[in-house]
């Protein structure tokens, strides 16, 4: 061997892996996708309140023309025929009547006229356009409508609840009131289950 010559080790130095760069670390998916276009979502943030303001007005309207009928076919006992129940009685002060005989169901009726078309198409646009785009569903004002009208309508429930219960201890069962509380839980219950059952899936999804 050379005197000259450095020797040579076998093993080779391993070269160090590049370090990875800010564009190639994997970015966490975004948790509420927001809609591209801005203008989307002002207008469906608008349709959303527009179809919740027709819901509360037209179960309101259903419910009062069951009431006001439940009071004229089921009239309260030991009570004259003109008393009418408490939403009966706001209604016809409204339209002029104070007694509701026959002042009220113009109102009523113009009421669900108008209310039903426009509820019913917005409902089924809205409903159509968040299959579309899923994004929608994440829409803070949709959100806070949905969980102000679980929390409405389930005091509405615990309200009637409670006068069912009062009811049975004094005594007052009459048909009158088992039907006005039935037309109040029923209504209720319906808009509270279904909006509960879309929290229910879109927290599963």
């Amino acid at each position: 061997m050379d005197p000259d010559q450095t020797p040579t080790s076998n093993l080779q130095a391993t070269p160090l892996a590049p370090p990875k760069s800010v564009a190639q670390m994997p970015v966490p998916p975004e948790q509420n996708p927001k809609p591209d276009n801005p203008s989307l979502t002002m207008l469906d943030s608008l349709e959303y309140a527009l179809m919740f303001i027709s819901m509360y007005v037209l179960g309101s309207t259903i419910g009062m023309f069951l009431h006001y009928y439940v009071d004229k076919f089921f009239p309260p006992i030991n009570v004259s025929d003109e008393s009418y129940s408490i939403f009966t009685w706001i209604f016809a002060l409204g339209s002029g009547d104070s007694y509701g005989s026959g002042g009220i169901l113009p109102v009523l009726s113009a009421s669900l006229i108008v209310t039903f078309p426009l509820f019913a198409f917005f409902f089924i646009h809205t409903a159509k356009r968040a299959s579309q785009h899923p994004e929608i569903k994440h829409l803070k004002l949709r959100k806070g409508l949905i969980y102000n009208t679980l929390v409405i309508t389930f005091l509405f429930m615990l309200y009637k609840m409670i006068s069912l219960v009062y009811g049975s201890l004094t005594g007052n069962f009459s048909p009158n009131f088992i039907l006005h509380f039935l037309v109040t839980i029923g209504i209720n219950a319906l808009i509270f289950f279904y909006f509960f059952y879309e929290v229910k899936t879109e927290k599963r999804e």
